[in-house]
């Protein structure tokens, strides 16, 4: 092997973190600068036959990899072992003082259980705090009885997802945040709006916006009759949906025709297979379709609604698909509480 190979499988790598330690650093972060971005490595400590460090073993983890491992989505295991875009490597020490380098030799070995960790290590054992962020929101606990299937309590999450992620688009639009404003501007004009695909990536497009820390999460759940479930989010949005959810059953029949005689105009004058950006709907029927709108609307309790024609550009056919979205998922949330499966 020639010594240009030899250098080219050699690296120098500045500690960031001890992340986890007992006397000595366990898992160490690393970094190198890479033009205008920066790598990341994480290394484990691996003992000898005495239990004392024998060298660090170390692997690349990408942008995406590491945010989701410091929000807790992925074990350190899933990094060494599973992750994509990972590559090995080895160096004995870490350097004594700041601003040191390690010299990590690219990893040539076999390998094996020995050199992964454990799995179930998540960014909670850590003995360092180095970016770990303080929980964000409240947590809301929803009571549960009655029989679920895993399915439905699938799909009351998911519904439940969109819903909130909804209301916080809405809520971005009235920051200062040009940013957000303009994503939740693209997410709700770049959709076709034809077919549940659309739909699915509206609502996925809105998820996104909002960064990891803020999402709404799942923080617990006891499945028994009665049982309960524990969400985490910005309280302003929780009680929001839990008004729109108490809101809609008061007027659940009222909001149902609204929606019914919105669809079935759309249905029969073939709008609802027209894609959101056609332009060859007649001024006539244009106007028999924004009365119908204008109706379900102020029957549908959801936040925004002053926003959302301006958010379609104007377009009264995205107009009138997003409401009908909005609608469905409500009224799938609303069902299970009708049920009694679901109180607060």
């Amino acid at each position: 092997m020639t010594a240009a190979v030899k250098a080219q499988r050699k690296m120098n790598v500045r500690p960031v973190a001890n992340l986890f330690e007992v006397e000595i650093p366990l898992v160490v972060l690393l970094s190198k600068q890479a033009g205008q971005s920066t790598q990341h490595f994480i290394a484990c400590a691996i003992p000898d036959e005495d239990g004392q460090l024998d060298y660090y073993f170390a692997v690349f983890v990408g942008r995406q990899n590491l945010i989701r491992y410091f929000n807790e989505q992925c074990d350190l295991r899933f990094l060494f072992a599973f992750a994509s875009g990972r590559k090995y490597y080895t160096f004995k020490n870490l350097p004594k003082g700041k601003d040191k380098k390690v010299a990590m030799q690219e990893f040539d070995g076999e390998l094996g259980e020995h050199l992964f960790p454990d799995s179930r290590f998540f960014v909670t054992s850590h003995t360092s705090d180095y970016g770990i962020q303080a929980e964000v929101g409240v947590e809301q606990r929803l009571m549960i009885d009655g029989h679920w299937d895993m399915q439905e309590f699938g799909g009351f999450y998911q519904k439940f997802s969109d819903l909130y992620s909804y209301k916080q688009a809405i809520a971005y639009l009235e920051e200062a945040d040009t940013a957000k404003t303009e994503k939740v501007q693209r997410a709700f004009s770049s959709k076709p709006f034809k077919g549940g695909s659309s739909y699915l990536g509206f609502f996925g497009d809105l998820f996104e916006i909002i960064p990891p820390r803020e999402r709404p999460v799942l923080e617990g759940i006891e499945y028994h009759s009665p049982g309960f479930v524990d969400l985490r989010g910005k309280e302003e949005i929780l009680n929001s949906i839990k008004d729109s959810v108490s809101l809609f059953l008061e007027s659940a029949d009222t909001i149902q025709k609204a929606h019914d005689d919105l669809r079935s105009f759309m249905t029969k004058s073939k709008i609802l297979s027209i894609t959101g950006g056609a332009k060859d709907v007649s001024a006539e029927l244009l106007g028999e379709l924004q009365i119908l709108i204008a109706t379900f609307y102020d029957a549908l309790p959801i936040d925004g609604k002053d926003s959302l024609k301006a958010l379609a550009k104007q377009n009264s056919i995205v107009h009138a698909k997003i409401g009908l979205a909005l609608f469905r998922r409500l009224k799938a949330t609303a069902h299970f509480f009708a049920q009694g499966r679901l109180s607060y």
